[in-house]
């Protein structure tokens, strides 16, 4: 008899109908305050008879108490995945009592240096998309950060898991949003998103799930702007915990107060052994990937995957150079030009604004008339020169 294999992710597609998540899952609780996360509808298919079925349910936190509906024929096998990481909100009551609690002097130092100088250099704005946005706008901000993740992992010589599950994410968001299950967190450079936050929400746990943003601003360390934002908003509404979810990450050891063990639960009938096929397929597959992730041997093998192919996967902006020019003694008779025009020295210019302390409406872009490929950004206080890495004149 063959068995239909069922894989849910807990936490990021326990929304998703099609996910199936209310035929096996009854409801999930908070385990340190027993608190009611999440509750299915009381119709499944192992209570209506359907014995055909093994499920899969993945990355399953150890901080959760998880209520399965088991009939007496079918048995509960639990195996290791890989760690988790949050941050355990209610021991402090602000976002800079946080941040001082666990974070080093150092890092909070460059944190709030960032924002400052992110929302001295731009006309920056922040909105939370949470119980109301438009199809329109939704639409918008999605395919927006879809473009993001695919530039951001282009960047970096990776394949994206989440443009994998995309269709699924898409296609319940705007729904989620409106019953208050979701939320959209935008970075807004004037009208422009520079970097958007899809989160789930149980009860008081707030899953950050997928961020990314426009790597022309990589300088200003938008990532943890974002962050601190988020944990402003758990804060003003009393939850207690934010979860970064699983994988073993730099910014999430910073960040984070609270590690903990996830597992892969895999729900199916008695008869079936470790020996059948499917079933030893995903534990062994799984049981790798955890023990890799573990000994933290992926990044190891990105590392050096990207130190093979690093040069296929720069852009053609890593041909240019910078060097700083006196502004006041040069006399500078080239042509204005607009940034929109030539979007592939946005990052030298966001560079040049955050280390001069500048505002893009306080400074000027001029293309050499001598040399097609050489500009010139004049600010108030100081001025740069962007030229092609083989040039050796000043061109002036």
């Amino acid at each position: 008899m063959s068995h239909r294999n069922v894989n849910i992710t807990l936490l990021t597609e326990t929304y998703y109908p099609q996910s199936k998540s209310s035929e096996i899952i009854q409801e999930f609780y908070d385990e340190e305050t027993n608190t009611l996360l999440w509750q299915s509808k009381p119709l499944n298919s192992l209570k209506k008879g359907n014995t055909k079925s093994f499920y899969l349910i993945e990355n399953v936190p150890s901080c959760l108490n998880v209520k399965y509906y088991i009939r007496p024929n079918y048995k509960l096998w639990k195996f290791y995945s890989v760690k988790g990481f949050a941050m355990k909100l209610e021991e402090v009551n602000s976002v800079e009592a946080y941040m001082k609690q666990f974070l080093p002097k150092k890092v909070r130092a460059n944190i709030n240096r960032s924002m400052r100088r992110l929302e001295h250099s731009f006309p920056i704005r922040y909105k939370r998309y949470y119980g109301e946005i438009s199809r329109e706008n939704y639409n918008y901000l999605m395919t927006a950060l879809k473009e993001m993740i695919v530039t951001r992992f282009k960047e970096r010589g990776e394949n994206s898991n989440t443009l994998s599950n995309w269709d699924s994410i898409y296609e319940n968001g705007l729904i989620l949003i409106k019953e208050k299950k979701a939320s959209l967190y935008v970075i807004y450079d004037d009208q422009s998103p520079i970097s958007i936050s899809l989160s789930y929400h149980y009860g008081k746990v707030f899953f950050y799930y997928i961020t990314s943003y426009n790597i022309d601003y990589s300088k200003f360390s938008l990532g943890n702007t974002m962050i601190v934002k988020q944990l402003e908003w758990c804060y003003e509404n009393k939850l207690s915990i934010l979860d970064m979810g699983w994988g073993d990450l730099d910014y999430k050891r910073r960040w984070c107060n609270l590690n903990y063990k996830n597992t892969n639960d895999l729900v199916l009938p008695k008869k079936i052994q470790l020996a059948h096929f499917p079933v030893f397929y995903i534990f062994l597959k799984k049981s790798i990937i955890a023990y890799l992730v573990d000994k933290n041997i992926h990044t190891k093998f990105r590392n050096l995957k990207k130190l093979l192919i690093g040069a296929k996967t720069k852009s053609p902006a890593t041909n240019f150079n910078t060097l700083y020019i006196d502004n006041k003694e040069k006399n500078l008779n080239h042509k204005p030009v607009s940034l929109s025009d030539y979007p592939f020295i946005k990052p030298y210019v966001y560079r040049f604004l955050y280390n001069a302390m500048e505002s893009i409406s306080d400074i000027a872009i001029l293309k050499s008339n001598n040399n097609e490929n050489c500009f010139y950004v004049i600010g108030i206080n100081k001025a740069m020169k962007i030229f092609e890495a083989a040039e050796t004149d000043e061109n002036f």
